[in-house]
């Protein structure tokens, strides 16, 4: 209920500057590990339900507009300083990802 609660309302902030700096606020109460602050545009969509728990994000982390994470099992690890682009699907079946900027 928190996970669905919380990413309703990330996922339905305006987007404007004031609401895309405290946006990761949200994603982080619902379950997200982010371990700093980053510029999170949204909306996000998580499947399956509970799979929000399986994303970790990095500091100074750049998230576009019409993100998905497919996350079953496996986690997602965003290192820091990344910039991921507007409708990019992360998918995790069978095996976790791990990006970084180098």
């Amino acid at each position: 209920m928190r996970e669905f609660l919380f990413l309703t309302i990330a996922n339905n902030l305006p987007r404007a500057h004031f609401f895309d700096e405290y946006r990761y606020i949200f994603l982080r109460l619902a379950g997200m590990e982010i371990r700093g602050k980053c510029n999170l545009w949204g909306p996000f969509t998580i499947r399956p339900i509970g799979g929000v728990k399986n994303i970790e994000i990095g500091v100074d982390t750049f998230i576009n507009s019409d993100i998905r994470f497919g996350v079953p099992k496996d986690k997602v690890i965003i290192g820091s300083r990344v910039q991921i682009g507007p409708r990019v699907m992360i998918e995790t079946v069978t095996h976790g990802l791990v990006y970084e900027c180098v």
